[in-house]
């Protein structure tokens, strides 16, 4: 009998996984849009070719560069789909299931063990680090960096230089997270033959520098945004830590509930007890079977070899992915983990492959592997429930939509320049929800039309017209959503 590659299409196991996937974010295609999504339409029409080719040129009110991420997405959709927030999600998806396989391919190539390929792939797509980026089309650009970023790092470990380095640059105008990709594959370079190939990485080198002086210097430092950075050493402390639960399935919302660098709030431990002892026991257990553990047995057994070369390089990853959000104040959210995630499974499986050096060790493995995934997948859904009670985003998505469905019933025909109020209770969170401005300029199309967030009372009041008469007849040309 002829034994099957191990680098043959694992047809049933993609199945299987995309079905676990594909019912873990289930939730997340329900929503609509909101907040960026607003502006991203808005950043994304265009008439003519000279319009189109604009998407290419930094804008001084964005603090991204998202070409190929953002605008681009935004004009198909709109242009193909209309303000429908489903082809997203199926882009989103399929994009996703991409970047898994990738992963299983680039753990075959690192690792050579088709077992641990096929569960890094597993828990990569099952992370719930990619949660807000299927509920979220703004975050679109935070889908496909992961796809040019493992595709660009896979095709350079093959030595098929020239697809890696259109990966790289297709990359760079798609999310600024490919920054990295030179110093990684240099590092790669480095451990893989204890020296560095110039000659095949000077051109990553080269288009980097370009890349960083068009953004900053030729075109300006952008002034959009609510980023803010810190030099404070403390700052990569606490993101690092904040990227690591992430890692492990802890909700966004534990960098809030820190009142110490290592200390929780006790409020919030009593309220979501049952929660985090979900994602303790993640943690705990990876700590312990894939770490400690192997660990120890490389010490007690000689025979057992550990393959530092790999290890070491998967800390350098997360190190390295994680370092352009590293100094970022109060703007990092999981959608940046992805990327990083992919360091911390190569640390753990290059260590677990201790297991092999011990008898009955494949058993030991498979147990160890399905118990570690079901408690994975498990703790990917309490962070899903969770998330929808207590995270802005479905909350924003529902919020969003409640609003354009009211006023979709109400208003069949809105006039040019039309003025909008939105007299629900919340002006704050429902402005966030729209965008601003934004989201009625998308939806009709129509850049002239002004959203007040408040009662007309209010309205009338910030305009100085007190005149009842003056207010009756004005008020009978407002669209007033109650």
């Amino acid at each position: 009998m002829i034994r099957k590659k191990s680098y043959e299409f694992p047809y049933f196991w993609i199945l299987a996984f995309a079905a676990f996937t594909f019912f873990l974010f289930l939730p997340a295609f329900k929503s609509y849009f909101f907040q960026d999504d607003w502006f991203s339409f808005s950043i994304s029409q265009a008439s003519t070719i000279q319009d189109f080719l604009n998407f290419f040129i930094p804008r001084s009110d964005v603090i991204y560069y998202r070409p190929l991420g953002m605008q681009i997405p935004f004009f198909l959709v709109r242009k193909l789909f209309g303000i429908n927030p489903l082809p997203f999600k199926v882009a989103t998806l399929l994009a996703h299931f991409l970047n898994g396989y990738i992963v299983y391919l680039l753990f075959i190539k690192l690792l050579n063990k088709r077992l641990l390929g096929l569960v890094a792939s597993f828990l990569y797509l099952t992370s719930a680090t990619h949660q807000i980026i299927f509920y979220w089309s703004a975050t679109f650009a935070f889908i496909l960096a992961p796809t040019f970023y493992f595709g660009s790092f896979l095709f350079f470990a093959k030595r098929r230089n020239l697809i890696s380095f259109r990966l790289f640059c297709l990359g760079l105008l798609t999310n600024e997270l490919l920054i990295t990709i030179p110093i990684i594959l240099t590092l790669w370079s480095w451990f893989e033959e204890r020296q560095i190939r110039i000659r095949h990485l000077i051109h990553y080198w080269f288009v980097l520098g370009i890349y960083l002086v068009a953004r900053f210097v030729v075109f300006g430092l952008p002034e959009g945004g609510n980023y803010s950075f810190s030099l404070n050493l403390k700052q990569p402390v606490i993101t690092l830590r904040n990227f690591t639960l992430w890692v492990f399935n802890w909700p966004e919302e534990i960098q809030a509930q820190f009142t110490r660098i290592f200390s929780l709030n006790r409020l919030f431990l009593q309220e979501f007890a049952s929660s985090i002892a979900i994602f303790s026991a993640l943690t705990t257990v990876f700590i312990v079977f894939f770490i400690l553990i192997p660990l120890f047995i490389r010490v007690r057994t000689k025979r057992v070899h550990l393959n530092s070369r790999i290890i070491l390089f998967g800390i350098s990853w997360f190190i390295i992915t994680s370092f352009p959000v590293l100094f970022l104040v109060s703007h990092a959210f999981t959608y940046y983990v992805p990327i990083p995630l992919f360091g911390v499974l190569l640390v753990g499986f290059g260590l677990f492959d201790a297991y092999s050096g011990l008898k009955y060790g494949l058993r030991y493995k498979v147990i160890l592997l399905c118990v570690f995934s079901a408690l994975w997948y498990y703790s990917a859904l309490e962070n899903m429930r969770l998330n929808q009670l207590i995270h802005w985003a479905p909350q924003r998505a529902d919020k969003s939509r409640f609003l354009v469905s009211r006023f979709k019933e109400k208003y069949t025909h809105v006039s040019k320049g039309a003025i909008i109020i939105v007299t629900v209770g919340g002006y704050k969170e429902y402005r966030w929800a729209l965008g601003d401005q934004n989201a009625f300029q998308a939806l009709l199309n129509d850049q002239t039309i002004l959203t007040y967030f408040g009662q007309t009372s209010y309205y009338f009041a910030d305009r100085g017209i007190i005149d009842k008469e003056q207010q009756t007849q004005i008020e009978k040309t407002l669209y007033i959503i109650p």
